[in-house]
């Protein structure tokens, strides 16, 4: 249970600081990438299976592109707003 709770929030959260320095302006986006390289390493260090490593890039980089979808549908909403 702790493996896979710690598995998924890492890769959430990995996923979701690599949205952000994707959208963020420079200062900022260093920051999000260092966290997300800090995170990437404790994770590593944490577990040394391959299985668990390449899960948890595969679902970090899953995550990112649901975030930045997610972003892109919200901005179009914002500047698109819906008729009533």
């Amino acid at each position: 249970m702790t493996k896979t709770l710690s598995f998924i929030v890492s890769s959430v959260l990995c996923g979701t600081l690599l949205g952000l320095y994707s959208i963020l302006p420079f200062p900022v986006s260093m920051i999000a990438s260092l966290a997300a390289i800090f995170l990437g390493i404790r994770f590593f260090k944490n577990f040394e299976s391959v299985k668990m490593r390449i899960g948890f890039i595969a679902s970090a980089v899953v995550i990112y592109f649901i975030f930045i979808i997610v972003l892109a549908f919200v901005n179009y909403i914002r500047e698109h707003p819906i008729p009533v």
